[in-house]
């Protein structure tokens, strides 16, 4: 059995802060689609880091930092909706052209969301983060001390395996709103995954291997669903008919495929 948590915690905990960290630096100095994605990453992963700490020891004391990351990575949304949509719309102009001044409008919003987001980061001092995981490191180290992760880490994972399955029965092609519920789900047991096997790299977890896939589907419904809703808002008077058909289409499929995804929790 591993009774050093506390301690490897502590470890992984400061190597997922230096990195996060890190990441924010590089955004201060550019503020780029890159550089972006990049804190992005490197907050979900510290997020699900300090969802498993507070999971396997609620009174650890870690909601006043979790609330910090999570407004960070918030506050980068709409800029990650902006590019998604550039990406899809950029590839689908040429064949729709009455597409052209909503990509005109979307390239103009790119660069007024970066310009937030680069203002963003630099009024958010390094320091009181800094100060609050350090504190966090040490929690780890004297409260979870003995701790036998492969236990505990078992523990969180089949609590949320159960959550995802919960989700699973409930999702409904027809409700956009279930299948992001489910998503929901699916992501916090993912990143979990990933935060366990980077304390216990022998760990077996093969058993969720395909779990990148399917959220990458629901990733796609999500997107399709965001990316209809900004065409209703851009086009006032209406959402051109063959622009409408083929979005319209496209999510059709991907709510077909979701239907008859072979699903892991089945």
């Amino acid at each position: 059995m591993n009774r050093q948590g506390g301690k490897l915690l502590a470890a992984v905990l400061e190597q997922h802060s230096q990195k996060y960290r890190n990441r924010l630096k590089a955004c201060r100095r550019r503020c780029d689609e890159t550089a972006v994605h990049d804190a992005r990453t490197a907050a979900r992963r510290l997020l699900s880091l300090l969802e498993l700490l507070r999971a396997i020891r609620p009174e650890i004391g870690l909601d006043k930092l979790r609330r910090r990351i999570k407004a960070q990575l918030d506050a980068f949304d709409e800029l990650r909706d902006t590019q998604v949509m550039l990406l899809e719309i950029a590839a689908r102009v040429e064949a729709l052209p009455a597409l052209a001044p909503f990509l005109h409008d979307l390239r103009r919003r790119e660069q007024q969301l970066l310009t937030q987001a680069a203002a963003y980061i630099k009024s958010r001092p390094a320091g009181p983060l800094r100060r609050q995981l350090k504190k966090a490191g040490h929690r780890c180290r004297r409260q979870l001390k003995g701790c036998d992760l492969r236990v505990e880490t078992t523990k969180v994972i089949n609590i949320l395996n159960a959550a995802v399955g919960s989700r699973r029965q409930a999702a409904d092609p027809r409700d956009l709103t279930t299948i992001h519920h489910l998503r929901i789900a699916v992501k916090k047991l993912r990143y979990t995954v990933a935060a366990v096997q980077s304390l216990l790299p022998d760990y077996p977890l093969g058993q969720y291997d395909s779990l990148p896939a399917y959220l990458t589907l629901m990733g796609n419904i999500q997107n399709s669903a965001v990316l209809i809703r900004a065409l209703e808002q851009y086009y006032l008077q209406g959402v051109p008919a063959d622009v409408r058909a083929f979005f319209q289409q496209q999510q059709q499929a991907l709510l077909e495929e979701f239907e008859n995804h072979d699903a892991l929790w089945h």
